[in-house]
């Protein structure tokens, strides 16, 4: 897993998953239940071949817009929740993989969770 410079507007710089040299098919979104996937799945787009990109921000939703709760990490949530669509113009993945601790927000907040959702 190797960190690239800012290719999106992010509010911080991509990380490649897999092999190097491949066109990347996958983008890989969320907080840090995200980056927890990150090794296992960078290894297995390696075996095959393949290549993805992860970007992660803390305590954020990886959705377009949803209140940050984390007071420290909120300008950089918004950021990030910002650049999506930027991201998928720029890398055109094949995969959108969302990965977060979805009940932690529902739970926060059901009714911005469902509006977001939408």
């Amino acid at each position: 897993m190797t960190h690239t410079a800012p290719i999106d507007g992010s509010a911080h710089g991509l990380f490649e998953l897999g092999e190097s040299d491949a066109r990347r098919t996958f983008l890989l979104l969320g907080d840090s239940h995200a980056a927890a996937l990150a090794e296992g799945l960078s290894d297995l787009a390696q075996r095959d071949g393949k290549a993805g990109v992860l970007s992660v921000a803390d305590g954020c939703l990886p959705f377009l817009s949803y209140p940050c709760s984390y007071a420290p990490a909120r300008k950089r949530c918004a950021l990030n929740q910002q650049a999506i669509p930027a991201m998928l113009t720029t890398l055109k993945p094949d995969a959108v993989i969302l990965h977060a601790t979805w009940p932690a927000y529902y739970q926060a907040n059901p009714r911005a969770f469902k509006a977001a959702l939408t």
